[in-house]
């Protein structure tokens, strides 16, 4: 079993590896240096993109986000 400290450095892994791979016309790394240098620290991300890639890492971002939690859970009319 996992610790909480290996799940986590897991799932950052996982997601580095999601904003690494292609995405139609999205370059992850692009939009992050147009980030960096608007000083901006919002990351918007595809969240059909992310469960196409690994809907387990999706499920477990939307979990771990209140705000985007209830966001999700309202527009399906169901809690995750």
């Amino acid at each position: 079993m996992q610790s909480a400290e290996e799940a986590q450095v897991f799932l950052k892994q996982r997601f580095a590896q999601f904003l690494d791979a292609q995405h139609d016309n999205v370059n992850y790394h692009k939009i992050i240096e147009e980030l960096v240098l608007r000083k901006d620290r919002r990351l918007a991300v595809d969240l059909n993109a992310l469960r196409q890639f690994d809907s387990a890492l999706a499920s477990r971002c939307v979990c771990a986000c209140p705000r985007l939690h209830s966001r999700v859970s309202t527009s399906r009319g169901h809690r995750l």
